[in-house]
């Protein structure tokens, strides 16, 4: 394969257009799904989405004051009104700024109101949902509404589902994928209640849901940036599942450090310009960072995070490292910053600010993949340009694909399958128009 002539620049002109392109995409399609959402979304994005560098067209503009369609659900007839309930003796009065004892609150409404089990709205049996058998409580600052999320029945059952293996792809040869196969697996019916609540305890709007869920789900791991051939444990099955996915979210950020060390000897190696070297440096520290923040969450969660472990990582010809770029850092690697930076808008707020922290840092990563992959493109000649696009096209089918088995996890700002696809199809949509 002939590659052109290769030469150090350290002109980047046309490449520091990459990361507010990229910022754009992500902050429209994050906008665009969080105002067709039915569930409780806030009433305006954060600040750390919507930045100067990724200022939403006017099409994202104008949707993003549908947001505030969820901030008020409507009351709902499986509820029976109660009259207020008395705040704590050290909660808040209404009318105060600062936040309500939520937890007594909520345990004040699952003890006094009651519900109608047969009313509930049955939802698809799933082996992977992420629906825990015990009750959560926060305060939503935005929309000034407790929310509560309460088990009101369960029951042991069993659940046929179809295990299908995730195989993420690595560089060099492939070993086939398992086939999908069908298992019976221990399961829990559920009926949980979520509900929003005033300062005060009165109720603005309840829902029923029931589910019948896997009781000990295999995580999903979503593939990102990964070095050659990754080995990955997996969270023990006592664990609950925010704990299971936390724990494997960190093993994917701790198996991105030498993915990027790796790219930034290969870069300086290949005569690449310095800026992209450094900025592949300071991406490997930023995911340092992230293993430590996912790690102290999934342990805060009663997990423990595994030790991934990789091959030997040598330098490589340009043609190898362009693949792994496209299908890696342009494919996976925005689609995870898509995903951070939805959940640091759904997530509970008490975890807003750490998926905020690497939502930021993960959009620079997908805009480095994009200057690097602008700059191989330079280098290589027409043939391996075109091994490039397709492994890229392949990458997004499959990463589509895998997206039909996404579960929501409301906690931790999962998106179900009908938003995570959206957020796909927008993204990779305008990325292809750009």
């Amino acid at each position: 394969m002939r590659l052109k002539a290769l030469g150090r620049s350290d002109t980047l002109a046309p490449m520091s257009l990459s990361r507010g392109s990229v910022e754009r995409r992500i902050a429209e399609a994050v906008l665009l799904v969080l105002a067709s959402c039915q569930k409780s979304a806030p009433t305006q994005p954060s600040e750390a989405l919507v930045t100067p560098s990724a200022t939403p067209s006017a099409n994202a503009q104008a949707t993003s004051s549908a947001l505030t369609v969820a901030s008020t659900p409507a009351p709902d007839p499986t509820v029976d009104r109660i009259p207020p309930l008395k705040p704590p003796a050290n909660g808040t009065s209404s009318g105060t700024s600062s936040s309500p004892d939520s937890n007594f609150l909520c345990k004040e409404h699952k003890a006094n109101v009651k519900v109608d089990l047969a009313k509930a709205t049955v939802i698809k049996s799933s082996g992977n949902a992420a629906t825990r058998s015990f009750d959560e409580a926060y305060w939503e600052p935005s929309t000034e509404q407790v929310l509560c999320v309460i088990t009101r029945s369960q029951e042991a059952t069993t659940l046929e589902i179809t295990r299908t293996p995730v195989c993420c792809p690595t560089p060099g040869p492939q070993a086939p994928c398992p086939p999908s196969s069908k298992v019976k697996v221990p399961a829990k019916r559920l009926v949980v209640e979520r509900a929003a609540l005033r300062r005060d305890g009165t109720v603005i709007g309840s829902t029923l849901e029931a589910f019948t869920v896997e009781k000990n789900p295999e995580p999903q791991y979503a593939c990102g940036r990964q070095p050659e051939g990754l080995q990955l444990t997996r969270a023990s099955a006592h664990t609950s599942h925010e704990g299971a996915v936390l724990a494997q979210m960190a093993e994917l950020e701790a198996a991105s450090v030498p993915a990027f060390q790796r790219l930034a000897r290969e870069l300086e190696a290949h005569g690449a310009p310095s800026e992209l070297a450094g900025r592949a440096t300071r991406a490997a520290g930023d995911e340092v960072r992230h293993t430590r923040i996912l790690r102290r969450l999934a342990q805060a969660h009663g997990a423990r995070m595994g030790k991934p472990t990789h091959a030997k990582l040598v330098v490589r010809d340009l043609l190898p490292i362009a693949i792994e770029n496209a299908v890696e850092g342009c494919v996976r690697e925005a689609y995870g910053a898509l995903m951070a930076s939805f959940q640091a808008e759904r997530a509970a707020p008490h975890l807003r600010a750490d998926f905020r922290e690497i939502a930021r840092d993960e959009r620079e990563h997908a805009a480095l993949a994009e200057d690097v992959d602008q700059w191989l493109a330079e280098q290589l000649d027409g043939a391996a340009s075109a091994q490039v696009a397709a492994a890229r096209s392949r990458a997004q089918q499959e990463l589509r694909a895998s997206l039909e088995q996404a579960t929501e996890c409301p906690s931790l700002g999962l998106p179900d399958r009908e938003a995570a696809l959206a957020l796909f199809d927008y993204y990779f949509a305008e990325a292809a128009r750009a």
